[in-house]
């Protein structure tokens, strides 16, 4: 649960969305397949360099 003031009830900027999305649709983020993606706090790029991807 979500506490009002706990400083999670920020919206995202829609711009980061959209790009996030187009990283998506163009396969970018593929091997982030099946995990949690949060636009706005999530580094994709230091997800993406992580060595624990590996399948």
């Amino acid at each position: 649960m979500v506490r009002r003031g706990s400083g999670r009830d920020d919206w995202t900027d829609p711009a980061l969305f959209l790009a996030a999305m187009l990283r998506v649709a163009h396969g970018d983020l593929a091997p982030l397949a099946g995990r949690f993606l949060h636009v706005g706090t999530d580094d994709f790029d230091a997800l993406l360099g992580e060595r624990r991807l590996a399948v």
